[in-house]
């Protein structure tokens, strides 16, 4: 299990990868009620490649069901374009008892046709919008490049932006919305092996046609790596990291 999404009413959503009985990895998402009760469980299987698929985070809004992960297409001798985004989302019955796949979207080369694309956030920005972030690398000894991107209802992208610089190394590791406002945090270091890691949070805004970077904040410390770093905002706007 990947991640968890719980409701109001304490029911389970969750997300992640099992494996068939051939020993292929399945992505799968599930619902659990309040009772610990499993109500219903789907799953997306890949039959070409490495037989690879996994969900990695899950947005639930209403009834719709929204789960972005990734696949390996590739065969094993082209294993470095490995992996590639998948979007599956899926529709619950009115009763909750049930559900059924509206749609899945695979995206691949996020900058560039032969660069492994990662997913780490998901998330809605408004009716018409979500919002995915990740990181991106160029199959070389350049460092990771982080992303966000924009979608609409149909799964198709409106808009992407990448974050990074020069010589380092970025990934989002977080995304939230607070109104109009997007907040990202990342994983910032030299390399992509890099073992001191620092922690980087920022704010973006979204237009028709470019997602705009307002700020970024770095911080970093001599003795500690910062890692799997996630984000809150309260009541008061004040920003929580973890």
């Amino acid at each position: 299990i990947n991640d968890v999404y719980v409701a109001d009413n304490k029911e389970s959503y969750l997300c992640g990868m099992t494996k068939d009985a051939s020993g292929n990895q399945v992505a799968f998402v599930a619902k659990v009620s309040a009772t610990g009760v499993k109500q219903w469980e789907r799953t997306l299987e890949s039959n070409t490649g490495q037989n690879y698929t996994e969900f990695e985070k899950i947005c639930v809004d209403g009834n719709n069901i929204w789960v972005i992960g990734g696949n390996k297409p590739n065969s094993n001798m082209l294993s470095a374009y490995n992996p590639d985004i998948i979007l599956a989302k899926y529709t619950q019955a009115e009763n909750g008892l049930s559900a059924t796949l509206s749609f899945q979207k695979g995206y691949a080369g996020i900058s560039g046709s032969t660069r492994a694309d990662y997913v780490t956030a998901i998330t809605k920005y408004s009716d018409t919008r979500y919002v995915i972030g990740g990181y991106t690398n160029t199959n070389s000894a350049n460092p990771y490049d982080a992303f966000i991107a924009s979608i609409d209802t149909t799964g198709n992208f409106s808009v992407k932006r990448k974050l990074a610089s020069a010589a380092g190394s970025e990934k989002v590791t977080d995304v939230i919305v607070n109104g109009t406002d997007i907040y990202f945090t990342m994983e910032t270091a030299a390399t992509a092996n890099a073992t001191a890691v620092s922690v980087a949070f920022g704010k973006a805004s979204l237009g028709t046609n470019a997602i705009t970077i307002d700020w970024v904040k770095e911080i970093s410390n001599t003795l500690y790596s910062f890692l799997d770093t996630s984000m809150c905002i309260d009541e008061f706007n004040e920003i929580y990291l973890t």
